[in-house]
């Protein structure tokens, strides 16, 4: 009978896993769940505490390593292969697999953050005279968005631009290109990206021991997107990462140590409109993701079934309430289905609410995309330190689990509260109620983030404070150009 352990830390992968979906767990920071599943029998639950650097050396399909991120910029504990080992400290890293695997920096750098940024890597582990498939341990470094992927190296597709060690070349689309001088054990490389606000554009450029490399990539085709210094190893690759402000080989930059200001900007501007806040929950619909509008069609697809119309803002301002209760709203509404029997109006609110969500699911979880100043908000507060996240939502544990994967988010989050969690018929109180127990975190020092005002009251009297995402720079949504929108679809 073979044994297989795997390893999570207490964040939304652990309530995905498809044997043990119904249930919740926390425990504090110096423990992690352990799951034991003998082959033909039923996995078995145990809390482990950590080691005393805070590594765990097994790999695990649930992550490994570090689950207490240290306050300052450094690599990132959460935003990283599961395949990596990460010091206590997050500033050093090596690899444990015959495979590229790749690390994020906690901070990143925009548009927003105009200027010349710097930071290095110093290479302690790397083997320059034997190649990849000779199974020498190896290392790439580069810059990349959140959308690159982290089990392949830097490079690899069009979101992450490289420098490889073997070689020397520069690397991005997984097309390789001459540029530099190879480098190996004891060589520090310096990392620098130039962001030009105006005209929108990206300049990185590498140094060797303090060796100019020239320019390496001119990004034109910016975006809003940050990018982050990131790091691929190879078998026993390993690095030290090294934000600043002393340097090595300084140069006239910014050092990215700075951007830790601003994540204590946040962590007081939260505590300072409310008091002291413990967690931060995040309404799925409209907050985290981008999906009101297929709630909308979902909505249209079947009001031929009911004789409905309806705007957007209507459906809009009811995101957060099961869709059985917005159905019955919206037909007192227009006054339909009068005179109808008790039963048979549920059966029928029920059918076309199933039919509803049916629709929603099939045509939304591969096409959302998430609002960046929401994955900002939640990287910040997950970067600050002693502040619980957690998501709220009315759709299935299983929908949510599977976008927020898609969207790289899921490993942010303590907790996922979603339909499974509560009953339905009165979700709007009690999703957050449950929340926060979960959490161990009185209501009152909880924050709620969402975009609407029907929310907004029932979650003060859950006794919690709403936050308006609409608020926020950058959020995006139609939403916000509804408020005096009258049209009928």
């Amino acid at each position: 009978m073979r044994v297989y352990e795997t390893y999570f830390p207490f964040d939304t992968t652990l309530a995905g896993a498809t044997t043990i979906n119904a249930a919740v767990y926390t425990f504090p920071q110096s423990y992690c769940l352990r799951r034991t599943h003998m082959s033909g029998g039923e996995p078995e639950l145990k809390k482990v505490k950590l080691s005393h650097d805070n590594v765990i050396n097994e790999p695990g399909e649930g992550g490994v390593g570090v689950y207490h991120q240290p306050k300052g910029v450094s690599i990132s504990h959460v935003d990283k292969s599961h395949n990596l080992r990460l010091s206590k400290c997050c500033l050093h890293v090596s690899g444990m697999t015959n495979g590229y695997s790749s690390a994020r920096c906690s901070h990143g750098v925009s548009m927003v953050s105009s200027g010349t940024w710097y930071c290095e890597y110093k290479i302690t582990g790397c083997d320059l005279n034997v190649k990849p498939e000779g199974g020498g341990a190896h290392v790439r470094v580069g810059w990349a968005t959140s959308s690159a992927e982290l089990e392949a190296p830097v490079g690899f597709d069009m979101h992450g631009f490289g420098y490889c060690n073997v070689d020397g070349s520069k690397i991005t689309k997984g097309v390789k290109t001459a540029y530099g001088d190879p480098y190996s054990s004891g060589d520090v490389i310096g990392m620098c990206v130039k962001c030009h606000k105006q005209g929108c554009w990206y300049e990185i450029q590498f140094f060797k021991n303090g060796v100019d490399q020239g320019v390496a990539f001119v990004i034109t085709e910016a975006t809003k997107d940050e990018y982050f210094p990131i790091v691929s190893l190879y078998y026993t690759g390993k690095v030290t990462f090294q934000p600043g402000p002393a340097f090595q080989f300084p140069i006239e930059a910014t050092p990215l140590c700075s951007k830790s200001i601003e994540d204590e900007h946040f962590y007081r501007s939260i505590h300072n409109e409310y008091g002291r806040c413990d967690a931060l929950l995040f309404n799925f619909n409209g907050t985290i993701v981008d999906n009101m509008e297929f709630h909308f069609e979902a909505y249209r697809s079947i009001s031929k079934l009911l004789d409905l119309s309806f705007s957007r803002k209507d459906v809009y301002d009811m995101a957060n309430l099961d869709p059985m209760i917005t159905l019955r709203c919206l037909c007192a509404r227009k006054g339909h289905l009068q005179g109808m029997g008790k039963d048979e109006l549920r059966e029928l609110l029920e059918k076309a609410a199933r039919e509803k969500m049916d629709w929603y699911y099939k045509h939304s979880e591969e096409k959302i995309r998430d609002f960046q100043c929401t994955t900002k908000l939640v990287k910040h507060a997950k970067r600050a330190g002693n502040i619980k996240l957690a998501v709220v939502a009315i759709e299935g544990r299983k929908h949510v689990i599977k976008v927020l994967k898609k969207l790289k988010l899921h490993k942010f989050f303590d907790i996922v509260v979603a339909q499974e969690d509560f009953s339905l018929s009165q979700a709007d109180i009690e999703m957050y109620k449950i929340t926060a127990k979960h959490l161990g975190v009185p209501p009152e020092r909880c924050q709620v983030y969402d975009h609407s005002l029907l929310s907004f009251e029932t979650i003060r009297k859950a006794k919690m404070h709403p936050v308006d995402i609409k608020k926020s720079e950058g959020y995006a949504s139609e939403y916000c150009c509804l408020g005096s929108s009258s049209s009928k679809e």
